[in-house]
């Protein structure tokens, strides 16, 4: 008896260790800690406002999702390419990311990525964007990307510069830019501002300037498509205003990113292609003038229409992620209509949800009315959906568009020598990529 009430004992203690052993291992999965790595570069023009945007949103969703955290990690422009390269190879990837097409769409391509049609449909379906932005993301059917910002070039302009010289409007067709900027190009101030060098900013001018001349970098069949008449009347126009017109200031071959700002802040120049979004700073960078400073939609090209570079970037979830569905859960909450107009409000990007783009709220700003015009003729590389065409994230990284207006300023070259140059290196570069 002392032996079967001592085994009795036995299997009543090790009933009990196991019942608590169950309900602390249940209690630890139920309340175990899901952690949400998001890499991030910045997409707005006020580090303090965008840090407090995403702090603030970052923390209702941990309270509405309890065991899920954020962890949100600010990437830098200058290596942020090189980093997620790196991380992919390694394996260690985030679970989600927010970039543009020629760092998402190399991905996907790669499989690296994983198809977020699902998130999509959740949000109302692929008609809910606008289309030239939305499709920017999609490759063989699929879409690998939720847009959430679009930044674009616009005019921005000086309304007192042009008053004086009598004009009450910014120019909207290339003939009225010339005109408007012969007129206000008078001693010290000229009338446009535009970069001259191999810079980001030049290939982005130019880049609208060829689709708002009808031209393009790639054919339907992603082959390069550069030396056309439509570009080579393009880059005429670009480097005539500077050659022929003189209305560009000579110091505009220096230039480097952040210059136009400052000078028409300063009235040196009456017009330039700028972001819209420094629209949410002019009134810090320039108290004494902001109210003379004005943002319209660039001016229309030989094609009927205008043409901008498109800075549009979104949500991605790599196909390693750890998290992809609670990834998805904030990816879809961040998406809500009431968050992205705040965001447009303080980012400086406008919508690329095309109810939101309209919203009353945020187009009484003449800077995001601008950009909401502007965003359905903006475009990205390649810009006829083959943003995955190998080479691409080269060519825009060494500024290839950039160098036949170089040439033609700088370097003596005829435009029509200038654009045969960079179509063949172009070439080179892709047929390279392709091989790899």
């Amino acid at each position: 008896m002392a032996r079967q009430g001592k085994t009795s004992a036995l299997f009543i203690l090790s009933t009990i260790v196991l019942m608590w052993t169950m309900i602390f291992c249940s209690t630890s999965v139920v309340h175990a800690e899901t952690v949400v790595n998001f890499s991030y570069p910045p997409f707005g023009y006020s580090a303090g406002a965008e840090k407090t945007f995403w702090a603030k949103h970052i923390k209702a969703f941990e309270k509405m999702n309890p065991g899920v955290k954020i962890n949100m990690t600010w990437e830098s422009w200058n290596n942020i390419f090189q980093k997620t390269t790196a991380a992919v190879e390694s394996g260690r990837v985030p679970d989600i990311s927010y970039n543009s097409p020629p760092q998402i769409m190399p991905l996907a391509k790669q499989g690296h990525i994983r198809p977020v049609d699902d998130l999509i449909a959740g949000l109302g379906g692929a008609t809910i964007f606008q289309e030239n932005l939305v499709n920017q993301f999609v490759l063989n059917g699929k879409t690998y990307c939720v847009p959430n910002a679009d930044a674009n070039l616009v005019m921005c302009y000086r309304k007192d510069l042009l008053k004086a010289a009598g004009y009450t409007q910014p120019p909207r067709t290339w003939d009225e830019l010339v005109e408007v900027a012969k007129a206000t190009t008078s001693g010290r101030v000229y009338g446009l501002g535009l970069y001259l060098g191999k810079t980001y900013d030049t290939r982005q001018v130019y880049a609208g300037m060829m689709w708002a001349a009808g031209g393009a970098m790639l054919d339907g069949n992603g082959n390069v498509a550069l030396n056309s008449p439509e570009n080579l009347t393009a880059l005429k126009f670009y480097t005539d205003l500077y050659l022929k017109h003189k209305v560009v200031p000579p110091g505009a071959v220096a230039w480097k990113y952040g210059d136009s700002a400052n000078i028409i802040g300063a009235g040196q120049v009456a017009m330039t292609p700028m972001w819209g979004g420094y629209g949410t700073l002019i009134e810090e960078m320039f108290p004494d003038n902001y109210k003379n400073i004005g943002f319209a939609a660039l001016p229309v090209g030989p094609s009927g229409h205008s043409g901008s570079w498109s800075g549009v970037g979104g949500f991605y979830i790599f196909a390693k992620a750890k998290h992809p569905e609670a990834g998805g859960k904030f990816i879809t909450f961040m998406s809500q209509p009431a968050i992205q107009k705040e965001w447009c409000a303080i980012s400086g990007n406008v919508s690329p949800f095309k109810a939101i783009a309209q919203d009353p709220d945020l187009t009484r700003f003449d800077w995001y009315r601008a950009m909401a015009k502007q965003s359905a003729s903006a475009i990205q590389t390649g810009w006829l959906n083959s943003a995955a065409v190998p080479g691409l994230e080269i060519i825009g990284g060494q500024h290839v568009l950039a160098e036949p207006v170089e040439d033609v300023i700088s370097n003596g070259l005829t435009p029509e020598a200038a654009l045969e140059k960079a179509h063949d290196h172009m070439v080179d570069i892709m047929e390279k990529a392709g091989r790899q």
